[in-house]
Order: structure tokens, then C-alpha cells, then sequence
């Protein structure tokens, strides 16, 4: 009877300790998530801000490559 209670608070103990873990993991990875959401906004902008440049002529600068590269960046982090 006494080794079934000690086994029971052991079993309460373990599960208390891996629920812990587990919330600390699921909020790291998702801190990392907004953090790289965050960085892949940024990212956007500046590429967005280095498109809309112009040159002496005041005809947009050619940057379809890194706007595309933007774009297909944003798609995969979506899916």
C-alpha cells in the first residue's frame, strides 16, 4: 500500500516535470517562429525599398530577381 503511494507521487512528479519541459519547448519553438517571421518581414521591406530605388534617369532600377526572390521566400514560409 505504502509502495503504491510512492509510485503514484513519482508518477505525478515525472508527469509534472515533462509538462514543464513541454511547455518550454513548444514556447521556444514558437518564439523562433515570430522571430524568423519578423526577420522574413524585414527581409521584404528592404528588398521592397532596394526595388523602389531609381537610378539618374528616374526609371526604376532592374530588381525583378530580388523581388521574386522575396516573393517565393514569403510563399514557402506560409505553406
Amino acid at each position: 500500500m505504502f509502495i503504491d503511494s510512492i509510485l503514484g507521487f513519482q508518477q505525478h512528479v515525472f508527469l509534472g516535470i515533462g509538462l514543464l519541459l513541454g511547455w518550454r519547448i513548444l514556447r521556444s519553438w514558437m518564439t523562433t517562429r515570430r522571430e524568423n517571421r519578423d526577420n522574413l518581414r524585414l527581409l521584404h521591406q528592404a528588398l521592397y525599398r532596394i526595388e523602389m530605388t531609381h537610378t539618374k534617369s528616374g526609371q526604376p532600377r532592374e530588381t525583378t530577381s530580388l523581388t521574386e526572390w522575396s516573393r517565393s521566400a514569403q510563399r514557402i514560409h506560409h505553406t
